[in-house]
């Protein structure tokens, strides 16, 4: 096994009977095959041959990045394999052959098992999310890798560490609904499979509420006809909601958290409901105006 990226080399050590080593020195061949999935037969990968009075030559299709070593002979063979790519990984078969008629005879083979190691790495990984107070959250992760890389989810705390890590998780899947106001957290999801560093992403929860109406506050106690007069509706909520005010009777509605009249007067008696809304919910509180009339004498 080789982690991708990494240059390794492989070798074979082998001895040859007397019979061998004499039709060794005719012709001595080194071949390596790679199994094709396709056609289901082991093709010629590289191959190293010397002949009597000749040079070695060599096959590498496949150089400068993989090689055969200039080492190789009638006592052991060595591959190169430079910068190691995921490709590479596969069945190989090494065959050692003399003899030149009528035909190089193999006198010994060996498969092989060429496993390529990736590190992990996190293809896909949840949205930072917004969300209302105690919904439920999905936080997905997805990572690749060979091994297939472990994955694990937890929060980050406010000193920057991890917590324990988060339970249950399902093919890398995360679900809660523990969010409350105030509690805005850091999830981490961390993808590990033992090879190289463990490859990590964060994801950001933020946690809206509904709004709430927490007081409504009259500028005055009594109301006189012709006075100046209003209504603050004090409201809670995140994000901040809009607020209007509502006359019960016919439906008319005022914008804004302060119902103001400028000259109050009889018609303006009745009930009026304070509205909040923002992306979490609704709520409204009905307060009641009454106001005092003034009459005029006749002498």
């Amino acid at each position: 096994m080789v982690r991708s990226g990494q240059d390794v080399s492989l070798t074979w050590n082998y001895s040859l009977t007397s019979y061998e080593q004499n039709n060794s020195q005719t012709l001595f061949m080194v071949r390596w095959r790679k199994f094709d999935l396709g056609t289901s037969s082991f093709d010629v990968f590289a191959t190293y041959v010397k002949i009597t009075g000749s040079s070695a030559a060599y096959h590498q299709p496949n150089a400068p990045r993989i090689v055969v070593d200039r080492s190789t002979g009638n006592v052991s063979a060595t591959l190169q394999f430079k910068n190691v790519k995921l490709e590479d990984a596969g069945i190989y078969k090494v065959e050692v052959a003399v003899g030149w008629f009528p035909g190089p005879v193999t006198i010994a083979e060996q498969e092989f098992y060429f496993i390529v190691l990736v590190p992990p790495r996190i293809a896909n990984v949840s949205n930072d999310q917004v969300v209302c107070e105690s919904s439920l959250i999905f936080l997905s992760c997805n990572a690749t890798g060979i091994p297939p890389p472990n994955i694990t989810w937890t929060r980050v705390k406010d000193d920057g560490t991890d917590s324990e890590p988060l339970l249950p998780i399902v093919d890398g899947k995360y679900a809660t609904s523990n969010i409350q106001r105030n509690t805005n957290r850091t999830y981490r999801c961390t993808a590990d499979n033992g090879v190289g560093a463990p490859f990590n992403r964060t994801v950001r929860v933020e946690a809206q509420y509904s709004p709430g109406v927490e007081k409504i506050v009259n500028s005055s106690h009594s109301v006189v006809e012709g006075d100046l007069f209003n209504m603050t509706c004090v409201t809670s909520g995140y994000p901040e909601p809009n607020v209007y005010w509502i006359k019960v009777n016919n439906g008319a509605r005022i914008n804004g958290s302060i119902l103001n009249f400028t000259n109050i007067n009889r018609n303006d008696i009745g009930q009026y409901r304070c509205e909040a809304k923002n992306e979490c919910g609704i709520v409204g509180s009905v307060q009641s105006i009454e106001v005092f009339c003034k009459y005029e004498t006749t002498p």
